[in-house]
């Protein structure tokens, strides 16, 4: 019983190979594009997380006195006043 169904698989097998093979070939091309998506992503979700961060960071100014006063976002980073 084995023996008739083996029979029956194996021409199917051989006719799918062709299509396994340029699949095979299709996988081995993409997959450096994948890496650069992969790594584009991953550098994206880094930069957002980092955006998110600095923009809860509190920004103060010490003057030569001593006195302590809060910084906008602008003055910061020396964008000029309106």
């Amino acid at each position: 019983m084995l023996d008739s169904r083996k029979r029956k698989v194996q021409p199917a097998m051989r006719e799918s190979q062709p299509f396994l093979r340029r699949l095979e070939r299709v996988a081995e091309e993409l997959n450096p594009v994948l890496i650069v998506i992969v790594i584009g992503l991953a550098l994206l979700d880094f930069s957002v997380f980092a955006a998110l961060e600095l923009r809860n960071l509190p920004l103060r100014q010490v003057s030569g006195d001593g006195q302590v006063r809060p910084l906008t976002l602008g003055e910061a980073i020396g964008l000029p006043q309106r």
